[in-house]
């Protein structure tokens, strides 16, 4: 997915959730993580802040989450 990417870093569009979303789950799922655990919580969190710095794109996202989380 090509992003739209906001000059705010709090603003963003639906698709962008959605991909997050998305990018968040898989990863979750991979770690057998339930998606209202702290540490899904804190992958999330970590979604957004590489997603503001740049790393836009869904499967860099997916391994990078994958390295770090």
């Amino acid at each position: 997915m090509k992003s739209r990417r906001t000059p705010q870093p709090s603003i963003y569009y639906p698709e962008e959730l959605q991909m997050l979303s998305r990018v968040c789950r898989r990863v979750c799922r991979e770690r057998g993580i339930e998606t209202n655990d702290r540490e899904a919580k804190e992958i999330a969190h970590l979604a957004f802040i590489l997603y503001s710095a740049g790393l836009c794109e869904e499967k860099p996202l997916i391994g990078k989450l994958g390295q770090q989380a």
